[in-house]
């Protein structure tokens, strides 16, 4: 299988910058939103083929910190690719296209002293507007999208759905019940510092009603994955910060949930979406990896039904690159195909929303390709998103936008 090496940044392995920089730095310097790392098997001076690779968020002021995470999962290439090649004899895929090579380091002194100044001004600019005009969360609704699932603003309008002061509204799911439009929402309180689940019904004119507060535990709540099966309507909170994976079944639904059951007592999974393709049901989750975020890796399980037993993937985690791995929604069907919504962190938390295809889904493997992506830059104020929720003809999504304490310059919702 040849010999196997790590490359782990912008100034290790083949073609150093001169002068050569501690790893991790070229990619701050330089404005790079992601660090990779890629493992390499060479067979020879002209074969060298990529078995094993890693994407992380850059650290935009601590090199340190940044490159901690990163190298803590680029330990894991190699034993994953020989745990692969125990499994079945097979090593992993190669990556996608779109996983580029970082960016090279910079070649000279001037050229270095701009960039740190650069560096400086930008950490304090970002310091200032955290403070000046705090990030808020809110969700924005739109009829009849036509082609891709993801909305484009500048061509269809989105009703803007504002939370009461000192709450935020994020991860929508829509569903469709006895005529009615509900949304469930993660309410983030900001005296309670945690989020809990609440209910919005919208009427005819995409009008929100008052938000009911449906689930509300001793921890953060989020991501209100609602489904129904087998004449049940069950809810799937995201609950990391409290441990397992817990189901709730509605003794009154959509207003009253009690527990069920615990599906995935460990590891602590984040935005947990789960599908039934081909009658086989599925989990996305993703997860922590050793010194990363919870946006790095995701993991896939399988079972016969919704309520497990949950089986996980030999090849898990199935993917490694935190401007995909964390789920984003419910997974879309058309046109015969599967799309799994999917968030991008690399630039920040819940920055962008992308659509992934899926392109295989089986016991021995996993693959997708990126088709779509929604980035924030439609409008000034947006910063973020990074969940997407369709039923029948409306499509909503959260956006995270910045809001001014005092003065103007609120977000206009019109």
């Amino acid at each position: 299988h040849g010999v196997w090496s790590h490359r782990v940044s912008a100034t290790s392995g083949q073609g150093l910058p001169s002068p050569a920089l501690p790893i991790g730095l070229a990619e701050v310097l330089t404005g790079s939103v992601v660090s990779l790392a890629t493992l390499d098997a060479s067979r020879g001076p002209d074969t060298i083929e990529t078995i094993g690779w890693t994407v992380s968020a850059t650290d935009r002021v601590s090199v340190a910190r940044g490159m901690r995470g990163h190298l803590a999962k680029v330990a894991h290439l190699a034993p994953h690719a020989l745990r692969d090649l125990r499994c079945d004899g097979r090593l992993p895929e190669p990556p996608p296209a779109g996983v580029d090579a970082p960016p090279a380091g910079p070649a000279w002194a001037p050229h270095l002293a701009v960039l740190l100044i650069r560096l400086g001004l930008g950490y304090l600019f970002r310091l200032i507007e955290r403070n000046v005009a705090p990030d808020r969360w809110i969700v924005a609704v739109t009829r009849g999208i036509e082609g891709s699932p993801l909305p484009d603003p500048a061509r269809t309008r989105l009703h803007h759905l504002v939370p009461p002061p000192g709450r935020g509204w994020a991860d929508p799911f829509l569903v469709r019940f006895d005529g009615q439009t509900l949304l469930f929402v993660e309410e983030w309180v900001d005296r309670e510092r945690r989020g809990r689940i609440a209910l919005v019904r919208l009427d005819e004119a995409l009008r929100p009603s008052e938000p009911e507060t449906v689930l509300a535990l001793d921890g953060h709540l989020s991501y209100p994955q609602v489904f129904a099966w087998r004449d049940a309507w069950y809810l799937l909170p995201e609950q990391a910060a409290r441990g397992g994976l817990e189901l709730y079944r509605a003794e009154s639904f959509p207003t009253t949930w009690a527990y069920d059951r615990t599906l995935i007592a460990d590891p602590p999974l984040f935005d947990a979406t789960i599908a039934e393709i081909d009658g086989r049901w599925w989990l996305f989750a993703a997860a922590k990896a050793p010194g990363g975020t919870a946006a790095d890796e995701l993991l896939l399980f399988s079972a016969d039904q919704p309520i497990g037993p949950w089986r996980p993937h030999p090849r898990n985690p199935v993917l490694s690159d935190v401007r995909s791995a964390r789920p984003a929604g419910r997974l879309i069907r058309r046109d015969g195909r599967w799309y799994r919504p999917a968030q991008d962190g690399s630039v920040s938390y819940g920055w962008a929303l992308s659509l992934n295809r899926i392109d295989r889904l089986d016991d021995e493997g996993f693959r997708e390709t990126r088709v779509a992506q929604l980035q924030p830059n439609w409008r000034k104020e947006v910063v973020g998103t990074h969940t997407l929720s369709e039923a029948d003809d409306l499509t909503a999504i959260d956006l995270s936008v910045r809001w001014p304490k005092v003065g103007r310059g609120r977000f206009r919702t019109d």
